[in-house]
C-alpha cells in the first residue's frame, strides 16, 4: 500500500486506507464471520469500513477494541488541549 499523506489526503482516500489497513490485519488472523463474531460488528458494516464508506465512530471504536487496539484509542482520549484555530 501506497504511504499517504494524511495533512494533504481527502478524508475519502484516509477512510479508504484505513480500513484497507485493518482488513489486513484482520485476515492475518481471523476469518470475516470470526470477526465479526469477536468484535460484534455485522458483516456489511465491516465491509463498508474496508471499503471506505462511512460507518458510524461506534464501528470503529468496536473494530480497534476487537482487534487490541486500545493504544490507538487511548491516544485519541489523551489529546491535549488547543485554543480554537
Amino acid at each position: 500500500m501506497e504511504k499517504i499523506n494524511v495533512k494533504t489526503a481527502s478524508t475519502g482516500v484516509i477512510q479508504k486506507a484505513i480500513g484497507q489497513a485493518i482488513k489486513k490485519q484482520i485476515a492475518t488472523s481471523y476469518t470475516i464471520a470470526e470477526f465479526e463474531t469477536i468484535s460484534g460488528v455485522s458483516r456489511s458494516s465491516l465491509y463498508r469500513f474496508f471499503n471506505g464508506e462511512y460507518v458510524g465512530m461506534d464501528i470503529v471504536i468496536m473494530v480497534l477494541q476487537a482487534l487490541g487496539r486500545d493504544q490507538a484509542l487511548e491516544e485519541l482520549l489523551s489529546l491535549p488541549d488547543h485554543p480554537a484555530i
